[in-house]
């Protein structure tokens, strides 16, 4: 009886090692962010204000903002339901620190106001935010 026991509580320990150093690869912070968009086929860029985001994910060692690539997806979804049909290259830039992003959001914003071959465009808070995406599940297969 002792053995199975004991079998048991190693068992139940292996498998919840690997969760557990799974979950720590990430951390949940408060992150401010902006998203800049532009159709290269218009000479208009688009510029999302600077937006408190709590909850999203960074991984720990890397400290890269996770599903960095759905964070541009909304932006460029938002962008061609309101702009109409076309490509737009679209990227975030973001910081856990407000006056780091706003320097970023200024230097950025600078460069596209000299620049004189494209309109700079900024997006109304009321009309686009950013939101935490929905988790995926794992879709590999384990056999």
């Amino acid at each position: 009886m002792k053995k199975i026991l004991k079998f048991v509580l190693l068992l139940l320990a292996v498998t919840l090692i690997p969760t557990e150093t799974m979950a720590k690869k990430k951390k949940d912070v408060t992150v401010y962010m902006f998203g800049v968009g532009q159709n290269f086929n218009d000479s208009t860029v688009y510029m999302a204000p600077v937006q408190l985001l709590q909850g999203a994910s960074l991984e720990r060692k890397t400290n890269f903002l996770e599903n960095r690539t759905d964070y541009a997806t909304q932006l460029q979804n938002f962008l061609i339901s309101t702009q109409g049909q076309g490509h737009y290259t679209c990227t975030v830039f973001y910081a856990e620190d407000k006056k780091a992003i706003e320097k970023k959001y200024a230097k950025v914003r600078r460069l596209q106001a000299g620049n004189t071959d494209v309109k700079l465009r900024e997006i109304p808070m009321e009309t686009f935010a950013f939101s935490i995406p929905a988790p995926q599940e794992n879709t590999t297969n384990q056999e």
